[in-house]
Parts: structure tokens; C-alpha cells; sequence
């Protein structure tokens, strides 16, 4: 009886592992981490690759999503002001999406990055605040840094999901 508990059991593991990449995928939203203050998720659907004309950069086009804790939101809130930026409503933002451009060197290692756009939304899903960000050029991944979790995290969702540049 053991034994054929330890099978079942055997089997029921090697059909999940196997039905998981699906059920990965089917899911818009893929969390890729949880700093302090919020949660970031990478929308599975917005990703775009290409090559740069000497195929020495892979450039990954992606939105997230940044879903704040209070703490978030008081961070939002004070940063906002110290940038002059106008407040009003903030106190009740849900969320925010931001359109951003990954650019990965693999002979080098290199990783850089530039922001496209992002809209802060509140609670009853009103648009608090959008900026495009024109011709802002590429900025280094500081190392050790949120940005360097999403960007190998971004990296590691495409290559395990065979996103190709087309």
C-alpha cells in the first residue's frame, strides 16, 4: 500500500510541474518582486523583443504594473511633493503602470534601461497623473538595486518562456 501511495504521489508532482508553465502563462500579471513598499508585477502580455541592427543588444519592451502598500502610497505622497508635483488624490492611488525599455548586452553583461510612459491610477480606477518620457536616454541598472531584481526577473521570464525577438 506504501508503495503505491509513494507512485501516486510521484505522479500527482510530475503532472503539476508539468501543467505549471501553463498555468504561469495564462495569468496576465507575473509578480517579479515585492520591495518594501509595494508590489511589482510584469504584465505577461505587453512584452516585445528585438535586436539591435548589430544583434549585440536585446531590447525588451515591457509594462509593469507597481501596486503600493501604505507605505508605497506615503512614499509616492512625499516624493511628489518634494518634486512639486501636484498631489491631489494621491492618498488614494492603487496603482501604476509603467512602459519601459530594457536593453540587455549578453557578450558584456551590460544592462541598461529607459522609461516610456506612466499613469498613476486611484482607486475607482481614475487616471491620477500620465507622463511620456521623450527622448530620455538610457540609464545604467544600478547594481544591488530594485531595478536590477526586476530586470534579471524580466530577463529570466523571457528566456524561460522562449520570448524571442521577432
Amino acid at each position: 500500500m506504501l508503495k503505491i501511495l509513494k507512485i501516486l504521489f510521484l505522479a500527482v508532482i510530475i503532472l503539476s510541474y508539468q501543467s505549471l508553465p501553463t498555468a504561469f502563462c495564462a495569468d496576465k500579471y507575473f509578480l517579479l518582486c515585492s520591495p518594501a513598499t509595494s508590489q511589482i508585477f510584469l504584465d505577461t502580455q505587453s512584452i516585445q523583443t528585438t535586436l539591435s541592427d548589430d544583434q549585440s543588444w536585446l531590447y525588451i519592451n515591457v509594462w509593469i504594473k507597481i501596486k503600493p502598500n501604505d507605505q508605497g502610497i506615503k512614499y509616492e505622497l512625499e516624493t511628489r511633493k518634494q518634486q512639486n508635483l501636484f498631489t491631489k488624490g494621491f492618498e488614494n492611488l492603487d496603482y501604476s503602470l509603467q512602459q519601459f525599455i530594457l536593453a540587455y548586452n549578453p557578450t558584456s553583461g551590460k544592462i541598461v534601461y529607459k522609461s516610456i510612459s506612466s499613469t498613476d491610477y486611484d482607486k475607482a480606477g481614475k487616471i491620477l497623473d500620465s507622463q511620456n518620457y521623450t527622448n530620455e536616454p538610457f540609464k545604467d541598472v544600478i547594481p544591488a538595486s530594485t531595478g536590477e531584481t526586476l530586470a534579471f526577473n524580466i530577463l529570466l521570464y523571457t528566456t524561460e518562456h522562449n520570448i524571442h525577438p521577432q
